[in-house]
Formats: C-alpha cells, structure tokens, sequence
C-alpha cells in the first residue's frame, strides 16, 4: 500500500471517529442521561400503606373520653373487668376470687370501641336471656353462665344481659353481642398470658 493510500485511510477513520463521538455527544444533551439498560428502574417510591406501631400513641386516635366498658360474665358472673378502672376481677371456682390490676394499650381500647361501634351494640336489645321458643320449649344448661355488658358511650349508657340458655344463639343481634363480648374476652385471655395471672385449680361441674 502507497504511503498517499495509508494517509488517506488514516484521516477518513478520524472523520468517522469525530462523526461518531459527535453524535453521542449531542444524544447526551439531548436526553440528558444515557438510555436505561434492562433492569434499570425508578427509586421505588415509601409504602403509604404501614403498620401500626403499639408502642406508640396513635395521631388518629379517636375513642371519645367518656367511652367506659363494664363487663361481667361466667358462671355467676364472677369473672368481671372494669376498664375504666383498670380492675380484673377473675373467678379461681373453688378458691377466692382474685383480683388484678388490668390496663389496656390505647389501641386496645381504639379496636373495642370500633367494635362496639360497627355492631351497633348502642341499638340492639338489651335481654337475650329468654329460654323457651314459640312452641314453648325450654333450654337449660348447668351450670349456667351469664354475662352483662354495660357500655357508655357519647353520654348514653347501655347495659346488655345475656344467658348461655337463651332460645336463639343464632339471632344476628345475639352474634353481635358476642362479636364483642368474645373481643373482651381474648383481650384479657391475652392479657392473663403475658402478666402470668393464675389459672383456677378446678372447675364448675
């Protein structure tokens, strides 16, 4: 090859390098960052959705300051939670009753009172313990137990008796009692676990 060819070739290589630079170059400015390669995404944007941290109070908080729950349930009703007092009463059957100093989390309490609220306990009847159907047949059940829960709630207070041997478990308002009542009671189940709070020796026959 002439050294005219060489030298040639040589500069028409230049050209097509600074052509090339060029227009990459001028892609840059244009998009203003090179083109995302597969897998190259956005900063994937905070969760809106969290979960709510109980050992914190809650900003929504919205439980009324005059909500009060009274509950009474068992075999004699013996077994009694008064939380606006903080005070756990627990039946032990065939030893003296106990009694326990029993604080709920505001949390708790916000879930109780939504409870409360979404199955309508401030209009529902007050007597479910009627043990005889239309035919006149009754029910009984030993040994009986009882409950009664007496809510106050925005200036109206509430109270609600119930017996294991009412003619009707299944009456929708019966099952929103127990919506709540059964609430109350795997609150203070859970609560029994974590302060050690002593189980009854025997039991009712």
């Amino acid at each position: 090859m002439t050294t005219d060819k060489k030298i040639f070739i040589t500069g028409l290589l230049l050209c097509l390098l600074i052509v090339f630079s060029t227009t990459i170059s001028l892609a840059l400015q244009i998009n203003g960052k090179p083109p995302k390669k597969n897998g190259d995404l956005p900063p994937t944007a905070p969760d809106a959705t969290t979960t709510l941290n109980t050992s914190e109070p809650n900003d929504t908080f919205t439980v009324p300051s005059t909500f009060t729950v009274y509950y009474r349930f068992g075999v004699g009703e013996k077994n009694i939670f008064d939380i606006q007092n903080h005070r756990y009463t627990k039946d032990m059957i065939c030893e003296p009753s106990q009694e326990y100093y029993v604080e709920l989390t505001e949390q708790e309490i916000d879930v109780l009172y939504h409870a409360i609220l979404d199955n309508n306990i401030m209009n529902i009847s007050d007597n479910f313990t009627r043990n005889w159907n239309d035919q006149g047949i009754s029910f009984g059940v030993e040994p009986l137990s009882t409950a009664r829960l007496t809510v106050t709630l925005n200036g109206q207070t509430k109270t609600i008796i119930w017996a294991a041997n009412y003619y009707n478990p299944n009456d929708p308002e019966v099952i929103q009692l127990q919506n709540v009542t059964h609430l109350i009671e795997e609150i203070l189940s859970q609560k029994e676990t974590a302060l050690g709070i002593e189980q009854p020796s025997c039991g009712y026959l």
